[in-house]
């Protein structure tokens, strides 16, 4: 039986109980996996079951930066800049700095959400990641590693929990049927997004120093 029970993890994260009523709530605590109660037993099991078999969406896009990895670093991990990037998020705002945050985003012109999410993981110039709570419970990150002239930006997500239905047809509604496609495409825009925001020359660089 799982109830309290523990197992071994890969990361810690908290996954908070979601908005709907039959989301229930599992912590994981450093390399442990925990049911907050004894009839959370169900939703621990699944919650282990996902994470150690393949993932639904695994994702991953890649573009070199003519930019220093801390300055990137930097301002990825200020996840109030993802509306400046992403064509799929409005805004976002912390909730609690350095750790909750809750995002607006879009798909199409009629279709809106709000998600909340915990920054898992913040090594400064190396990588940041974050996990989106229920329903979506889905992990997203970006590391950064040195290339002559500037970094190379990767952003990975990884999904291992079936999206519910009722969000599966708003996102068909919405033009986003191959949802794979829509994500890597997205993802695309975003490191597109930020190399433009760091390579594009600024006015004053651009005007020619008076003799």
């Amino acid at each position: 039986m799982l109830g309290q029970s523990q197992a071994t993890a890969l990361t810690g994260v908290y996954y908070p109980r979601g908005r709907f009523p039959y989301r229930q709530r599992v912590l994981i605590e450093r390399n442990l996996y925990i049911g907050a109660k004894e009839s959370d037993d169900a939703a621990l099991a699944h919650r282990i079951v996902a994470e150690f078999s393949p993932p639904l969406f695994d994702i991953t896009v890649t573009q070199f930066v003519a930019a220093p990895r801390a300055i990137l670093y930097d301002h990825i991990s200020d996840i109030t800049h993802m509306g400046e990037l992403s064509p799929e998020n409005v805004r976002t705002r912390w909730l609690q700095k350095g750790h909750r945050f809750v995002g607006t985003n879009r798909i199409g012109a009629f279709y809106r959400w709000t998600m909340r999410g915990t920054i898992d993981e913040a090594s400064p110039g190396e990588a940041f990641g974050f996990l989106t709570d229920s329903p979506s419970e889905t992990h997203w990150r970006y590391t950064f590693t040195d290339a002559p002239g500037g970094t190379l930006v990767t952003e990975t997500m990884r999904k291992h929990t079936p999206q519910i239905r009722p969000v599966v047809i708003l996102q068909d509604m919405s033009g986003a049927r191959d949802r794979r496609q829509n994500l890597r495409e997205g993802m695309t825009s975003t490191l597109e997004a930020l190399k433009r925001r760091f390579e594009t020359p600024t006015p004053r660089q651009t005007t020619e120093p008076h003799p």
